[in-house]
């Protein structure tokens, strides 16, 4: 099983690079989406012997072209602090698409992906939460 989710683990992180190659970051989570579902079974399977799915190695590029520059654009830009997002986005995600596995992928990529979306915006929101809260 170990070898099985570290060739898939592999498999989409080359998905999801050759989907930055040609789109950019733009709907940037589609290619997880798509993959997942494709591979739902040995994803359902995984969660089954284990509470995370195994796809933390191919959350680079989606930290990399999206959350790590919302942070920038948020004026967050300490390392230790840019874990701290790290960690919390990664569960986040995670604990979504482990949600929708469980669910059988029910809803579309697309309808997923706005989803997914909606909820990254949070991190320019972190900023003037930090702000307001200082000043109480």
């Amino acid at each position: 099983m170990n070898d099985l989710e570290e060739y898939l683990s592999g498999e989409l992180l080359q998905v999801v690079e050759e989907w930055i190659k040609y789109n950019g970051s733009k709907s940037i989570f589609l290619p997880y989406l798509r993959y997942i579902k494709e591979h739902q079974y040995v994803y359902q399977v995984t969660l089954s012997n284990r509470k995370a799915l195994p796809i933390k190695k191919s959350f680079q590029p989606l930290l990399e072209h999206l959350i790590f520059p919302l942070c920038r654009t948020a004026q967050i830009t300490d390392e230790e602090e840019l874990l701290y997002y790290n960690v919390y986005f990664q569960s986040g995600i995670t604990m979504v698409l482990k949600c929708w596995i469980e669910n059988g992928c029910k809803k579309s990529d697309e309808e997923m992906n706005v989803i997914l979306m909606n909820c990254v915006p949070m991190i320019s929101e972190c900023q003037r939460t930090i702000d307001v809260s200082e000043n109480i």
